[in-house]
């Protein structure tokens, strides 16, 4: 049986192995709490992306915030585990370092840091951040003390494992996996046009869009999440807003090469700086003799609203 750590005293878990071709070692680390809160705090392409109106959502004010006070307000939310999670934890990340070591040549960084936060700052819902940080909100970790809550925190745990993992993988990889679900490269990120640039919600585990689902020669299907309203009223969740949608895209012209992902007529400085680094582009425009762009056919409407 394992000794019970003191609760501050941060704990190295291992996750996989050189046994199975990594290079070094992939730990797991918990109570790593300074290096978690400044996880959430660095100003990264997803805290960018968040919109106005997320921002006060997902603090639960109504006033204008900052991305930097987003990010310090999320650093605050980061728990130290218990010892009796701990323990838990270990036995979970075993379970799952047993199952990974079958598969070689795993790219995960060598650090992996899991937190316990508070839930506040993402509605509740677990996440990833950076390219190495897994947070999960006190509400879904549950009472580790029971067994029967290892197996549905091993489920989670391996989810947001896979977010860490791809997050490492060459655009032809990622790409390569989407392809097993019928999804194919659109060439870069998702642009929202102006009509819905302000109704964005963004997601944590997948900061960009992309990838596509065709159901055409000209059209294709990308999930986007988006706020049913504009106005935040106090004591809500930003998840009472959100709608996990299907938009149409639509190519700009006949496909002759390979598409670019703009997906408005026009991009404008806020969607540029909003959802893609590289997208001051029309819908005209073909970047490296990549195939023709997408087009949201109807921004305001999207085709399927699950």
């Amino acid at each position: 049986e394992m000794d019970a750590p003191a609760a501050s005293e941060v704990v190295l878990v291992p996750l996989y192995g050189s046994s199975a071709g990594s290079a070094e070692e992939v730990n797991v680390a918990l109570n790593a709490l300074n290096e978690a809160r400044q996880v959430l705090r660095t100003v990264d392409a997803y805290l960018l992306g968040t919109t106005a109106w997320e921002r006060a959502a997902r603090k639960g004010v109504t006033n204008e915030v900052s991305i930097e006070e987003l990010g310090e307000f999320q650093s605050q939310q980061v728990l130290p585990w218990t010892p009796v999670e701990i323990q838990a934890l270990q036995v979970v990340i075993a379970s799952i370092k047993g199952q990974l070591m079958r598969l070689p040549n795993l790219q995960f960084p060598n650090r992996i840091v899991c937190a316990k936060t508070t839930g506040l700052e993402e509605g509740g819902a677990a996440y990833c951040r950076g390219a190495h940080g897994i947070f999960l909100p006190v509400g879904m970790v549950g009472d580790l003390s029971l067994e029967t809550q290892k197996e549905p925190l091993e489920t989670l745990i391996v989810h947001e494992l896979w977010h860490i993992l791809s997050r490492q993988m060459s655009a032809q990889k990622l790409s390569a996996v989407y392809g097993v679900i019928g999804f194919e490269p659109m060439g870069h990120h998702l642009v929202y046009p102006p009509r819905l640039a302000p109704l964005k919600i963004s997601n944590p585990d997948s900061v960009y869009i992309a990838h596509v689902l065709p159901i055409s020669r000209d059209k294709g299907l990308v999930p986007i999440l988006l706020a049913t309203s504009n106005t935040y009223e106090p004591g809500s969740t930003f998840f009472e807003y959100l709608a996990l949608m299907f938009a149409v895209l639509v190519r700009t012209s006949p496909p002759s090469v390979a598409p670019p992902l703009a997906t408005s007529t026009s991009t404008s400085a806020s969607t540029a700086t909003t959802d893609s680094p590289t997208t001051t582009t029309t819908t005209t425009t073909n970047v490296n003799s990549s195939p023709p762009p997408l087009m949201v056919r109807k921004p305001s409407i999207p085709s399927v609203i699950l």
